[in-house]
């Protein structure tokens, strides 16, 4: 009974989607993870991004959502384009996408822009306590980490969350475009993006490469050392595993148990809580 239920909602999702193309005059253009389709029209003037399962519709609507919240703030330093909401159902959601100029990054070397000075008008502060219970921390590592660093006012701005050199358009100009705003927040520590930009690759290529944990959280204390903040090398370092495993705690949320995506995420959150743990 379940799996007829499962198999007639995914049935209904495609339906959707294809009613959705038919009446727009689009065809997929990409397939993109966790749910997700790049469309387009025959003229490749017009950019849909669309979600048909839990994940894939979350992640297009946070999309939306945190362009609104950052783009108005971030536009004085990038090219952030233009979104709109055309469909938020429970079966799809879509989103026009104005295309921006340029490739994005192959690497972290420059061009690069830092973010923070365009949301510093943005600031607030929050006990370290409070942010940790935000992001949902476990409870057991919420204490060892106020055993580590105390309970400091920890100063906060909202935060694109995937601030990485993939995520940054170059086309020659001085004008460097930022996309892909699902992972965006009100609330992370002051300066997480920048760290994250620098951080995160080195990141992924140790996770999948296997490198031993006390050697990422050297690397991660290290850059943060590198970074302009008002908080210790180690305290940034430990926030952004703190951030970094709440953005996947919450897709795991949303994926279906056991799927590819909800392993991948439960290994992703593993990780960042063992880094936390040494």
């Amino acid at each position: 009974m379940v799996e007829d239920e499962e198999l007639s909602a995914k049935s209904a999702h495609c339906d959707s989607l294809v009613r959705f193309m038919s009446d727009q005059g689009l065809f997929v253009k990409q397939g993109l993870t966790h749910g997700k389709l790049m469309l387009c029209d025959p003229a490749q003037k017009r950019l849909v991004k669309v979600g048909t399962t839990a994940l894939g519709r979350a992640l297009v609507l946070a999309d939306y959502q945190g362009w609104r919240l950052l783009s108005p703030h971030l536009s004085a330093g990038f090219e952030t384009g233009d979104m709109r909401l055309l469909v938020d159902s429970p079966e799809l959601v879509a989103i026009e996408i104005k295309q921006l100029p340029g490739k994005s990054l192959r690497s972290i070397l420059p061009p690069h822009r830092r973010v923070l000075p365009l949301l510093a008008t943005l600031a607030d502060s929050c006990p370290f306590d409070e942010l940790l219970e935000a992001e949902q921390l476990p409870r057991e590592l919420c204490e060892t980490l106020l055993q580590r660093h105390g309970n400091p006012k920890v100063t906060t701005t909202p935060s694109h969350g995937d601030y990485i050199y993939w995520n940054v358009l170059a086309s020659g100009t001085a004008t460097l475009g930022l996309i892909d705003f699902e992972y965006a927040s009100k609330r992370r520590y002051c300066g997480f993006d920048d760290f994250h930009f620098r951080f995160a690759p080195w990141w992924f290529r140790g996770l999948r490469r296997g490198v031993p944990m006390p050697f990422l959280g050297a690397a991660a204390r290290w850059t943060a050392r590198q970074s302009p903040s008002t908080l210790s090398s180690a305290l940034s370092a430990d926030l952004f595993f703190v951030h970094w495993a709440a953005i996947r705690r919450r897709m795991l949320s949303l994926c279906e148990e056991g799927s590819v995506a909800a392993n991948k995420f439960k290994r992703d959150v593993a990780a960042a809580e063992l880094a936390l743990e040494n």
